[in-house]
């Protein structure tokens, strides 16, 4: 059997198992997580609720985080010429004794399940930890600094346009850079229904030419902007 058949046989079968989990999500039950070390917001199997003012307080904590984190990590970055693979994924933690992230082939992909929940959770707390405060980020400019992005965790078909339209942005599971998360939230209205798990991120405003391209050809639906999504929550973060 050809190589070229037996990848289309594992496109093939990574499209339904997607479709599959998509469609008859199972349905488990998330406490509310320790937010001191990971802003962790659950609230499975109820209707989805304005964030309380500590969670909101973490939030936009971390929104400043990651903005003065990431003006760090893309200081000297070229943007024709440099990898978009890598620049926000200068945290790599390590699990199981491998980075979770494996950078090394034509397209950045994962080392851990990346449809996994636990993953994430697994690795926020080393990513946040890399993050300085940054108390002087004014939130009512937001706009003229970048635009959060929302992520609907495991929802991808692997197929490889949003990580090519996107420089290698995303990876091969259509997940943004783990430099760039905020936090992740359960029991999300993300577009037209609520979601089991969606990845809040940060696109600086000068990649969100390639994270758009990525939008652009991205079949199931997995991405919103939360300008668009969530109005109501995108003010309140504005004026934090």
């Amino acid at each position: 059997m050809s190589f070229s058949i037996v990848l289309l046989f594992y496109f093939i079968v990574k499209i339904v198992i997607v479709l599959i989990r998509h469609f008859f999500p199972k349905k488990k039950s998330f406490p509310i997580s320790d937010k001191t070390n990971y802003p962790l917001f659950s609230e499975k199997n109820v209707a989805q609720r304005a964030l309380t003012n500590e969670e909101m307080d973490i939030l936009i904590r971390r929104i400043k985080q990651v903005i003065k984190w990431t003006e760090k990590l893309a200081a000297d970055f070229d943007y024709n010429t440099n990898d978009y693979r890598k620049v926000f994924r200068q945290t790599n933690p390590k699990v199981n004794g491998l980075p979770a992230f494996d950078l090394n082939f034509e397209y950045p992909s994962w080392n851990i399940d990346d449809r996994d929940a636990d993953s994430y959770r697994t690795l926020f707390k080393q990513a946040i930890a890399e993050r300085d405060e940054a108390d002087t980020i004014d939130l009512s400019a937001i706009d003229n600094l970048g635009r959060i992005l929302t992520f609907q965790i495991g929802c991808t078909t692997c197929d490889g346009a949003p990580v090519a339209e996107s420089k290698n942005y995303v990876d091969i599971a259509d997940v943004p850079p783990i430099d760039t998360w905020i936090c992740l939230r359960s029991w999300y209205y993300h577009g037209h229904e609520h979601c089991d798990e969606v990845l809040f991120c940060w696109v600086p405003k000068a990649f969100e030419p390639v994270m758009q391209g990525a939008i652009d050809v991205e079949i199931l639906d997995s991405y919103r902007w939360l300008d668009e999504n969530d109005t109501a929550l995108y003010n309140a973060i504005k004026q934090g």
